[in-house]
């Protein structure tokens, strides 16, 4: 399936959260292009653990765990060493 395909049968909720993670990649991508080899733009970290763990909530909400309680961090601990300094 292509992403326009899976973009129409996603939650809003998930679309929502990817396009927000998407968004920041093509910002950063956009700042290193424009501002040299050096430049990082906005990059951090934590802005990208939070987006990526929302995009995963919001997947999981939509498998029918709509009630869950797990915040975004809470679902990236098994996968990033340091996900609970980004809280």
């Amino acid at each position: 399936m292509t992403e326009m395909n899976l973009a129409l049968i996603r939650s809003d909720e998930v679309v929502r959260a990817q396009n927000n993670l998407k968004q920041h990649f093509f910002k950063l991508q956009k700042a290193w292009e424009g501002g040299g080899e050096h430049n990082t733009g906005d990059f951090n970290i934590r802005t990208v653990v939070h987006l990526l763990g929302d995009l995963l909530v919001a997947i999981r909400r939509g498998m029918s765990n709509e009630s869950t309680k797990i915040e975004g961090i809470g679902l990236l601990e098994w996968l990033v060493k340091d996900a609970t300094d980004c809280r």
